[in-house]
């Protein structure tokens, strides 16, 4: 789905998500890519969910705005795809507290690495120049 043009709501709704029951988001290489108003409607979406609810994501810091990733978001927006939003850690993290994730936590690569990426059929390898977020309602 579009994030940009259509709530997350609509999209769940759609795919037969049940929002009374907790679920799990993985977000992988999308909020980058949004605007800040549309990145802020997905958290706030699943903020919404019951306690244990859980999101995964990534996200390009400012720093990587100026060195890891200048080259990738370059190529991107070569691609027709800019970068439109970059976070530093405690705002991003003040965002989610603000919209009612009990839990906020940025992962080393390592961490991510053992945790998401291990035993993974699809060959999806960790990220290697964004962040890497979880946050649980």
């Amino acid at each position: 789905m579009d994030f940009q043009a259509e709530p997350l709501e609509n999209g769940l709704r759609r795919g037969g998500v049940d929002s009374s029951e907790s679920a799990f988001f993985s977000w992988l290489g999308v909020t980058m890519y949004l605007t800040r108003d549309a990145v802020d409607a997905v958290f706030r979406t699943i903020a919404a969910f019951p306690p244990s609810s859980e999101v995964v994501f990534t996200f390009a810091s400012r720093r990587d705005a100026t060195e890891l990733s200048s080259d990738l978001a370059e190529r991107a927006a070569e691609l027709g795809e800019p970068w439109l939003s970059y976070f530093d850690p405690p705002e991003l993290e003040a965002l989610l507290r603000r919209l009612g994730f009990s839990r906020v936590s940025f992962l080393t690569r390592d961490e991510a690495a053992t945790r998401y990426f291990n035993g993974r059929s699809d060959g999806l390898p960790v990220p290697r120049r964004v962040s890497i977020g979880r946050a649980i309602v």
